[in-house]
């Protein structure tokens, strides 16, 4: 049993160094942030389910923001990949009281800080919760920290506490705590004032499909500087509050950006060392166009700082995205602007980023195996689509379902069906409702696949129908 040992060793360590710092002692402590913050603590259990019926069950801690019931759910960032008609179901519970779970409903995410906010689908009017004035900023390193709320996926939903330091990891701009490998999933960390300082997550889990994934991976907590800010917890929690929807994503208005490599910008007299953006598109109608950004404009200062350069390509437009997200709709930037030569400021009000797929409305027709969406940004600047295109694009297709067999594809253009036109996912449900209402053999559907292929794709129905009885 050495690895015991050597756990039971450092826990002794840990809490000895602990009792250096404290005035109370650790059990002390912990029993106070108990008392006051048990009655906040709650888990949101998720029921993710795809259109062909894969599904997963997920459990994740959080803490109660509102006396509504309203509670902030830290969520690893794989989980907003998924479209929202994925997430089915959800209930909150109490730590340690998994049957006694409320249904309950997702009112909107924060992406930047990987939240989301969960409220019961009959809120309660005296709800005890966490009072965000209390918010601390970014801790000391080396402070002492508690984290509350633990999940343990052997021993259930629990109220539990972790003790540990703030300390650097290294090669990393972020920090990690001290404490014994866990299988903890975005818990809440406070210091010994009983401020809220952070949210801890377990580390990336790799790449593998996570509706298929069964176990979590263990690891120590990890704290992200940016997102355990009181300013922008406070701000995060406060829109859920007031707005009740998703926190809007700033945008300026620019696509297709690539990093200039060195051989371009000296060609365009740009010193060496230099960080540039080169925009690729400027979209009609967005701050970007109003301002004057151009096409193939190099982008080298943001509100007056140089871009920062990453490992690879990729990476630097991550940081760039990264400081966009961090702004408000309505904040103003300033560009340092290389155009022939020379440097100019380019001043713009950021504006709302169009609707993603993730975020888009869809329908799944089971007769058809099928599930669709209404086009969004993405695709018309991907595909290049010219502004006359409408239809629903195809988002899924249930393997050797009917729609999959008559060789349509995900991505395809819906535009019309059995001649009636489709510009809309309304107008799509409509149509189908009524064709199906009609029993038919097949619907014909008129297709755009990529940006100028047309197809007529004949659907069987009778495939999908139920046999007779005997």
């Amino acid at each position: 049993m050495p690895f015991v040992r050597s756990i039971a060793v450092f826990l002794v360590l840990s809490l000895s160094a602990l009792r250096t710092v404290w005035a109370d002692e650790p059990g002390d402590v912990v029993q106070r942030l108990h008392t006051r913050y048990e009655a906040t603590l709650c888990v949101v259990s998720v029921a993710l389910e795809t259109e062909d019926s894969k599904r997963a069950e997920v459990s994740y801690p959080g803490v109660t923001i509102a006396p509504s019931g309203l509670a902030m759910i830290p969520l690893p960032p794989e989980m907003f990949d998924y479209p929202r008609s994925y997430f089915k179901q959800m209930e909150l519970m109490r730590p340690g009281q998994p049957a006694e779970g409320e249904p309950a409903r997702m009112i909107g995410v924060n992406e930047l800080y990987n939240l989301a906010f969960v409220e019961p689908s009959s809120p309660a009017t005296s709800q005890p919760f966490i009072d965000f004035s209390l918010i601390g900023d970014l801790p000391a390193m080396g402070q002492p920290l508690v984290c509350l709320g633990l999940l343990d996926e052997d021993l259930g939903y629990r109220c539990s506490f972790e003790l540990g330091r703030m300390g650097p990891l290294v090669g990393s701009d972020d920090f990690t705590i001290s404490g014994v490998p866990t299988d903890a999933s975005g818990t809440l960390l406070f210091d010994i004032s009983a401020r809220l300082v952070g949210i801890a997550r377990p580390p990336a889990r790799g790449d593998e499909d996570f509706l298929s994934r069964q176990n979590r991976a263990s690891g120590g907590f990890i704290v992200q500087p940016r997102a355990t800010r009181a300013a922008a917890l406070r701000r995060a929690v406060a829109f859920a509050l007031k707005e009740r929807r998703d926190w809007p994503d700033p945008w300026i208005g620019v696509a297709g950006l690539q990093v200039a490599d060195r051989d371009i910008c000296e060609a365009y007299g740009l010193a060496p060392g230099t960080v540039a953006v080169i925009v690729g598109a400027v979209v009609d109608g967005y701050p970007a166009q109003q301002a004057g950004l151009r096409p193939k404009d190099f982008i080298v200062r943001f509100n007056g700082q140089p871009l920062s350069r990453g490992a690879t390509d990729e990476e630097t437009l991550d940081i760039w995205t990264a400081r966009m997200k961090h702004l408000n709709v309505g904040d103003e930037v300033t560009l340092g602007v290389w155009r022939d030569k020379g440097e100019r400021a380019v001043t713009a009000k950021l504006a709302e980023a169009p609707l993603s797929e993730t975020k888009a409305d869809r329908e799944f027709t089971p007769s058809l195996g099928m599930a669709v969406r209404d086009i969004v940004f993405r695709d018309r600047f991907d595909r290049r689509l010219d502004k006359t295109v409408r239809g629903v694009v195809v988002a899924h297709l249930v393997q050797s379902g009917p729609a999959e067999t008559a060789e349509l594809e995900e991505g395809d253009i819906i535009e019309r069906i059995d001649e009636t036109p489709v510009p809309d996912l309304a107008t799509y449900r409509k149509v189908v409702a009524k064709r199906e209402s009609g029993n038919p053999n097949d619907l014909v559907f008129s297709v755009l696949r990529g940006s100028s292929q047309q197809l007529v794709a004949r659907v069987d129905l009778t495939t999908s129908r139920p046999a007779d009885g005997p």
